[in-house]
């Protein structure tokens, strides 16, 4: 039996209002935390790590770049541990980085070393 939009809403109403309203609280160590849901929203006084970083060595690029398979692109730069590469990334550039390195700005992509 198919139900009705009205009839299959007023259901999902019946056994949202049938559940327990709040589940009880408790407060556990960190190492039996694991699989638990928090009560209440956590919010970092700051960003972390503060910067965009790599994950990989690879190159920094636009998505909108590599939309077409097997596209060339300029290398204009590098980045190492502790470098930043300040100019940007243009249209048609990528940059060469390496893992925990700043990700350039107009970069909003990496790519794997390993895929190029």
């Amino acid at each position: 039996m198919l139900l009705s939009y009205t009839a299959a809403r007023q259901k999902v109403i019946e056994v949202a209002e049938s559940q327990p309203q709040r589940p009880s609280r408790e407060v556990v160590d960190l190492p039996r935390a694991c699989g638990r849901v928090l009560s209440d929203p956590i919010f970092a006084d700051r960003d972390y790590p503060p910067f965009d970083r790599s994950t990989r060595d690879g190159f920094a690029v636009r998505a909108a770049d590599l939309l077409v398979p097997g596209v060339t692109l300029t290398r204009v730069g590098e980045v190492k541990a502790g470098d930043n590469f300040e100019r940007g990334v243009a249209a048609g550039e990528c940059v060469q980085i390496m893992t925990c390195t700043t990700v350039p700005p107009g970069a909003d992509a990496l790519t794997m070393m390993e895929f190029t």
